[in-house]
């Protein structure tokens, strides 16, 4: 008589149990990583449209060799957007949807980034200081302008800070010259706040 061997195909449950264990303490490890990579791709991508917006900026009063403006939409904080236009009537004033004012590009922006004009230790830069911009009182704390050639209306270089809601992170920085170049800043020991 002869005795078959049985061969078995499959996993038993307790095999199933332990891959799924495993499987289970690699995803819980892989999600705050992933997290923190979207973070940190959100905080480059609003640096990146900073600077864009900027050279776009400088290229528009390059072209049309007079005044470019760009105007943050809140006075503290660059983070929420901003507004990028020519005063054709020269009166200074930001008349939305008037014919005098030509409305060049717009970026609004929702979440928790902050983009402010500071120094290094976070001491507030007063923009109203600084800026040569010819435009109404109103919007001086907020307004930065280029002239035709292509130089920054500014006394001094501005530096924008650009931080996420995650304290003591390491966030970007870019500087703009008074020649009306970007640049980002090179500083490995800058977090924020």
């Amino acid at each position: 008589m002869r005795i078959q061997e049985q061969i078995e195909l499959g996993f038993t449950l307790l095999e199933m149990l332990v891959t799924l264990v495993i499987v289970g303490i690699l995803v819980t490890m892989a999600v705050p990583s992933i997290h923190e990579f979207l973070r940190n791709n959100q905080l480059s991508s609003r640096t990146d449209k900073l600077i864009s917006t900027f050279n776009f900026t400088r290229s528009e009063a390059i072209t049309q060799n007079g005044l470019i403006y760009i105007t943050a939409i809140a006075v503290d904080n660059w983070g929420e957007g901003w507004t990028i236009w020519v005063d054709q009537d020269g009166d200074g004033l930001l008349d939305n949807g008037l014919n005098d004012t030509e409305i060049l590009h717009e970026v609004r922006f929702s979440g928790a980034t902050t983009i402010k004009l500071q120094n290094d230790d976070f001491s507030a830069i007063s923009l109203e200081a600084i800026s040569l911009a010819q435009v109404d009182s109103s919007l001086k704390p907020k307004t930065l302008g280029y002239r035709g050639n292509a130089a920054l209306a500014v006394t001094s270089p501005v530096q924008f800070n650009i931080c996420d809601d995650r304290s003591n992170e390491k966030g970007r920085q870019i500087e703009i010259r008074i020649t009306g170049r970007v640049a980002m800043v090179n500083n490995d020991d800058f977090q924020c706040q």
